[in-house]
């Protein structure tokens, strides 16, 4: 596996939940969040959320009967973790879902096929990510969208909506507003 984005990834441990990429282009980003096994985010110290994310991102580098993977995973303090290569791999981490899809300009099912995996260390629904997460969020966003110019910034979207009903994250607490605040900032720089 090679480190696509050296300036952003901080680190790679190489997921086997994988498939190699059909030829569909990357036209969205699904952001999603890991859970911290119930745990008030208030209450994670430092070293529990480095213990965690190290914890979190072995289990999304093993195979195992989930069949959970992403392509990239984003620690409480900014680490940044390549699990799956975007440029040879879909990863599985929407599940069942659509989108509405803006090339084909139709609902498309198996949303893994066209967008990127970015995972969160945390909960949404139980806390609010650090600034550092939704900077290092923003970047990684910035570079996958020049690497990949048919992603557009409305296909930027959380698990909860190609999901409904299904899943939950990022999260009610993710500020959507200061995340593209980011990206856009990455954008033009």
């Amino acid at each position: 596996m090679i480190n696509r984005f050296p300036g952003v990834v901080t680190d790679m441990a190489e997921s086997p939940d994988k498939r190699s990429r059909s030829g569909n282009k990357w036209v969205a980003i699904t952001i999603h969040h890991t859970d911290i096994g119930g745990r008030n985010p208030d209450d994670v110290d430092e070293a529990l959320w480095r213990k965690l994310f190290k914890g979190v991102t072995s289990w999304l580098a093993t195979a195992d009967d989930t069949y959970a993977s992403a392509h990239f995973h984003i620690g409480r303090f900014g680490e940044c973790v390549q699990l799956v290569d975007p440029e040879t791999h879909v990863a599985f981490h929407a599940g069942v879902s659509s989108f509405w899809h803006p090339i084909m300009r139709k609902f498309v099912s198996g949303w893994n096929e066209y967008s990127i995996g970015i995972e969160l260390l945390g909960d949404g629904n139980r806390g609010i990510y650090s600034e550092s997460q939704y900077q290092k969020c923003a970047e990684l966003c910035a570079q996958l969208m020049k690497r990949y110019p048919e992603i557009n910034p409305i296909c930027i979207n959380g698990h909860e909506v190609v999901a409904p009903g299904r899943k939950v994250d990022p999260g009610r607490y993710y500020d959507w507003q200061k995340f593209f605040a980011y990206l856009y900032k990455n954008l033009l720089a």
